[in-house]
């Protein structure tokens, strides 16, 4: 396996990830709705935007030639955050995720002047918690919300 930076040639191998993340979210929240093609390419553009912020980073990670996964960080200051992780669902549980989590804090610790890591998770994914608690990060407050 290889972690590499994603470079523009490969926004679209992104871009293609992204989708499945976002249709795995979709799945695992039991959504009932789909993304327009507007709202899709919206998102397109809002993650193009992100990568090309000096504060944000993308790396994606390999299996030979093809991209299996993919960790968009932003920092600022002495805190990052964790936007997405993301494995095709074929390469779980084979030590990919904390081997990309191990990747970025390597990365800011030489890079940044980082002193620790945010990220949101939904409070039903038990799988991804119980995941970031075995990589030391703590529960740290309850984000509440009503939709109407």
């Amino acid at each position: 396996m290889l972690i590499t930076e994603l470079k523009n040639e490969n926004f679209n191998e992104l871009v293609s990830l992204n989708k499945k993340n976002i249709k795995f979210h979709q799945q695992f929240n039991k959504l009932k709705y789909c993304l327009t093609k507007v709202e899709k390419k919206q998102l397109e553009v809002e993650l193009k935007q992100l990568i090309i912020c000096k504060t944000s980073k993308c790396f994606l990670l390999k299996n030979k030639k093809k991209s299996i996964g993919f960790i968009l960080i932003s920092f600022k200051s002495e805190r990052a955050r964790i936007c997405e992780l993301f494995i095709l669902k074929e390469f779980r549980k084979l030590g990919l995720g904390k081997s990309l989590i191990n990747f970025i804090i390597d990365w800011l610790k030489k890079n940044t002047k980082t002193k620790e890591i945010i990220l949101d998770v939904d409070h039903s994914n038990t799988t991804a918690i119980n995941f970031y608690e075995k990589m030391n990060l703590k529960k740290d407050f309850i984000r509440m919300k009503t939709s109407f």
